[in-house]
């Protein structure tokens, strides 16, 4: 006697509340002597850890992420304004650091405004994260196998029969990011105008959701 199956998709979805800060503070500076830009690793640095001491939050939380020097060009034009070519004038220094921190939007804010005190053209990208997925992929796997269970045991009702066991499971998605859209502050004076009420604004609730195939042998 042949089998009875049936496939069901169930869906899952959970919600997750981030609970880590990344900021990704990026620095670019131009420079007419070769020497002074290289230096301006070091110094960045230093200038980093002291913002950071100030407000009570150690080493351990800076990575750095990015450092490169490069020729600067920049256009020259004839008598009527047209571009006829481009002239080394400099060399520029571009440098970026991730900084990772609670959910404490007092704290975030208060270290964006030290930094904004000890170095100069600053651009600050803000976005949250959650640090271990994996219970919640479990969390919304469970859902989505509960939810082809259901639809599975109603579709074998319907028939006049039952389900008896999991042929097979599939689901779609292996890899999620959590990861928020990043709020961008392009100078240093915006920086400083960021405070907790608007970091507050930035919080919202994650979802992930996936999709399960399942085959059911029905009895």
């Amino acid at each position: 006697m042949e089998e009875k199956i049936i496939k069901v998709v169930g869906e899952g979805r959970v919600v997750i509340t981030p609970d880590i800060t990344r900021l990704n503070i990026k620095i670019s500076k131009l420079f007419e002597d070769i020497d002074e830009a290289y230096d301006e690793n070091d110094k960045n640095i230093d200038n980093m850890l002291w913002a950071l001491e100030q407000v009570g939050v150690t080493r351990d939380n800076l990575i750095p992420t990015l450092f490169h020097v490069q020729n600067h060009l920049t256009d020259y034009c004839d008598d009527e304004d047209e571009v006829i070519g481009q002239v080394e004038d400099g060399y520029e220094v571009e440098q970026g650091f991730e900084i990772i921190l609670d959910t404490d939007n007092d704290k975030v804010s208060q270290v964006i405004h030290s930094i904004c005190e000890e170095l100069d053209d600053v651009e600050i990208s803000i976005s949250h994260d959650t640090t271990n997925i994996k219970p919640f992929v479990k969390a919304m796997l469970e859902d989505a196998m509960n939810d082809a269970k259901e639809k599975a045991e109603m579709l074998a009702k319907i028939m006049g029969s039952k389900i008896k066991e999991t042929r097979e499971v599939k689901y779609a998605c292996h890899d999620f990011s959590v990861k928020t859209k990043p709020l961008i502050l392009h100078s240093n004076e915006e920086a400083l105008h960021c405070d907790e009420a608007i970091l507050n604004l930035m919080i919202e609730e994650i979802s992930i959701k996936d999709h399960v195939v399942t085959t059911w042998l029905l009895c």
